[in-house]
């Protein structure tokens, strides 16, 4: 049946999201490659038709992907960018630098992808044979960045990066942010054995670059690149003297790449995003496409969820998708610049390292509340509420599941929200703002 509108895309892609419980445990994340390497035969292997740069990270992949793709289209490139997930709306999985394709696009490249798969099935040792949905994601957004005829494609990882479905590329250069604990009963215990799975981007005799990392994280991407015979650009080592300052208007960024100083006022906040800055401007000097417009853009630049601020009822509201104990620390520290730390709104998913991201803002907020991030992934919220009081039982907290309730009792208090710890709870959060209260999100 023919696609017509855009909830009709979101509805064929989300289709696909069923995994057979018949499948032994873990068999379609052990054969993701094989299972895309057959998807992208089957519908012509679009991929090959632009040239991508692929990002693994714990923390700001999406940030610093979004920054090069801002730097690739002010040269004068089509640049698509596909990121995962999204805060609020479906699209932004799919942009060209950002800024959304028309729903006509969307429609004609989801009807032709429609018909494409029409048959398609994975071969039965490798799991259920159907596509999974991110294997159809992935799919959807190579396909329209070929029909779009876009140059250059930056591509995000969704988990991991040895067996994520986007590890099909052949890209022509990786970039490895931050490397942190998370997502542990997947990818490993401990900060080397995530470095692994993440550095496995990495392709043969391409360009490597790295934003800071620990000691562990950075001697796995170095023997990564050795072994794969790559040029390793550091952030240590490229980006000299940097310093941050936070203030109302932004962060103000210094530092010396190639001899060459950087003095720029930022629309983003928090320390990191000006180290994402640092980086996509270091890769976009690498590769040959940086330029002053795109210095200028790049200023200029916000990124939805990335300590996003708003005012509703005159409270000041910042919501950051914040989902590891490093991005926390440096959330909150960039909040407590602005504002006397009072409410936090805190939801995560399983996986993530709940404990010491709660420790961080029970030391700094006076009032905790935990909501339900979503149910797309799971969220125990009443273990969560357990570990905050078992931290600290003195502190104000609370337990209020609905988001739209935890949101209007903060409100309420009359003073400085901060709303982070997953994707998933920015963006219902996101939807009320500008559903019940008006604000332009």
């Amino acid at each position: 049946m023919a696609l017509k509108t855009f909830k009709d895309v979101e509805e064929f892609l989300d289709s696909f999201s069923y995994i057979d419980k018949s499948n032994p445990p873990g068999l379609i994340r052990k054969s993701r490659l094989e299972r895309m390497v057959g998807l992208l035969n089957w519908i012509g292997n679009p991929q090959e038709s632009f040239k991508s740069i692929h990002l693994a990270g714990s923390k700001g992949k999406g940030s610093t992907a979004t920054f090069i793709s801002t730097l690739l289209e002010a040269k004068g490139y089509k640049a698509g960018l596909y990121l995962s997930p999204h805060v609020s709306d479906f699209r932004e999985r799919f942009t060209l630098a950002g800024s959304y394709f028309s729903d006509d696009f969307y429609i004609l490249v989801a009807n032709k992808l429609q018909t494409l798969v029409e048959g398609y099935k994975n071969d039965s040792s490798l799991g259920q044979e159907k596509p999974t949905t991110f294997e159809m994601y992935t799919a959807y957004s190579y396909l329209l960045f070929k029909e779009y005829g876009c140059d250059y494609c930056v591509i995000e990882t969704g988990l991991g990066g040895r067996l994520d479905a986007t590890n099909t590329l052949n890209s022509i250069a990786s970039v490895i942010t931050p490397i942190e604990l998370e997502h542990t009963s997947v990818l490993g215990d401990s900060v080397e054995k995530i470095a692994i799975e993440k550095s496995k981007i990495i392709k043969e005799s391409q360009v490597v670059f790295s934003s800071k990392q620990d000691k562990e994280a950075l001697s796995v991407i170095q023997s990564e690149c050795s072994n794969q015979n790559s040029a390793l650009y550091t952030f240590d080592d490229n980006i000299l003297d940097f310093s941050s300052k936070i203030s109302e208007k932004g962060e103000r960024v210094s530092f010396t790449l190639n001899d060459k100083k950087y003095d720029l006022q930022l629309s983003v906040f928090t320390e990191k995003q000006g180290e994402n800055v640092a980086l996509a401007i270091l890769v976009a000097d690498k590769l040959g496409f940086l330029c002053d417009e795109g210095i200028k853009r790049i200023e200029k630049a916000t990124i939805k969820g990335r300590f996003t601020r708003l005012k509703v009822n005159n409270v000041d509201v910042v919501i950051d998708v914040a989902h590891t104990q490093k991005s926390i620390l440096d959330t909150v520290a960039t909040f407590k610049t602005i504002f006397n730390a009072s409410t936090v709104i805190f939801g995560a998913v399983e996986g993530k390292d709940i404990t010491h991201m709660l420790k961080i803002l029970l030391d700094s907020f006076s009032h905790l509340i935990i909501s339900q991030p979503g149910t797309f992934k799971k969220s125990d919220i009443e273990e969560i509420f357990k570990i905050a009081k078992e931290i600290n039982p003195n502190k104000d907290i609370k337990l209020i599941k609905d988001n739209e309730e935890a949101l209007s009792y903060a409100i309420d208090r009359k003073a400085p929200i901060l709303i982070t710890g997953s994707f998933y709870l920015a963006g219902p959060m996101f939807n009320i703002l500008e559903d019940k209260y008006g604000v332009k999100c």
